[in-house]
């Protein structure tokens, strides 16, 4: 027994029927496909009109199911395209004070969960690394202006959401040395009044743990013998 669930589909939309005056229900102009055909039909209208309510068509029969298998690459409506800054002032006004249930969380973790799994190979990097060249532009055209947070700044709130999120974690030994790495051999000016005014008011109220007073001195104990031997 067939599970395919059925639609009827106008050759000619109901909206275009509508729009010359015919009755959309006229012999031979109502077939039956099934969804996954149902959705496709108005995928080729839309491509060959560029109807919205094509497009609207192959979104709502698609459930996020079909649709994401045709919204691909140059296939996208927004392909080469970008919003308008108005756009997405409007898009960012509807989404604030929403909050994702407990079962939308699970599902986007579901989905990204199974993205990774292709995800390695799909990626054009893979397998490769950048060198030192192509890591330096990498890092020029994020300096300054050319930042995407250039001049901003995070809120009280989000500054809460990432200290809690990072809480209790710690770096491997192979992570700290990859920093330490980077690290080598920048130079550093002397921080500016209003630096040392924030490190001073971050440090008010915090005392250090035997354990971390007693690595602390291990340290300086061996930049002082490696300056003596010099």
């Amino acid at each position: 027994m067939s599970t395919n669930i059925y639609h009827n589909h106008h050759i000619i939309p109901k909206y275009r029927c509508k729009e010359i005056g015919i009755d959309s229900e006229f012999e031979g102009n109502v077939i039956r496909l099934t969804r996954e055909e149902h959705a496709n039909a108005h995928w080729r209208r839309w491509l060959k009109f560029k109807r919205k309510e094509d497009l609207w068509a192959v979104k709502f029969i698609g459930n996020n199911e079909i649709d994401k298998q045709i919204f691909v690459g140059e296939n996208h409506p927004m392909w080469g395209k970008k919003h308008k800054p108005s756009s997405i002032e409007k898009m960012r006004k509807s989404q604030q004070g929403k909050k994702l249930s407990e079962e939308t969380k699970k599902k986007i973790g579901d989905t990204q969960r199974g993205k990774s799994k292709n995800a390695k190979e799909k990626n054009g990097m893979y397998g490769k690394k950048y060198s030192a060249e192509e890591r330096e532009k990498l890092s020029i055209i994020q300096m300054g202006e050319q930042n995407s947070f250039y001049g901003k700044t995070h809120s009280e709130e989000t500054k809460k959401k990432l200290s809690e999120f990072n809480k209790g974690k710690t770096l491997s030994p192979e992570h700290k040395r990859k920093i330490s790495e980077s690290q080598k051999g920048k130079k550093r000016g002397p921080h500016s009044p209003e630096t040392k005014k924030k490190i001073s008011e971050a440090k008010k109220g915090k005392t250090l743990t035997p354990e971390t007073r007693k690595k602390m001195s291990e340290v300086k104990k061996g930049k002082t013998l490696a300056h003596e031997t010099h």
